[in-house]
């Protein structure tokens, strides 16, 4: 098993490509209470495009993970560099649309794979 300092040490080092690390709490959650259940503790892992919390579930008193995106911006530039590519934002949706809005992700993909 890989000691936690040095998985968090190798998620914040920066890429190759110079990417820059965000602020140490770009959210301002450490600390806080997320849905009057999820206690923040601390961030575990932080990158360009997302941050990872550790929080304890006050009812079932088991720490989990909380992950939140910091960069929607780099969604249009990638858009803009793929040619071809269109950009849909899924509003009140997670890392997983497919499941959070599965009738407008169906849509969303029927539509762009449509002649």
């Amino acid at each position: 098993m890989v000691p936690l300092p040095l998985i968090r040490e190798t998620l914040q080092k920066p890429s190759a490509a110079n990417v820059t690390i965000p602020s140490p709490d770009p959210f301002e959650l450490v600390g806080t209470t997320i849905a009057g259940k999820y206690d923040v503790e601390e961030i575990v892992a932080q990158t360009a495009l997302s941050v990872v919390y550790r929080a304890t579930h006050r009812v079932w008193q088991r720490r989990v993970a909380i992950k939140a995106f910091t960069a929607p911006s780099l969604s249009e530039e990638m858009h803009q560099l793929i040619g071809g590519s269109k950009l849909v934002i899924f509003p009140q949706s997670g890392h997983m649309n497919f499941v959070d809005q599965p009738a407008m992700f169906n849509k969303t993909v029927n539509d762009f794979l449509a002649p």
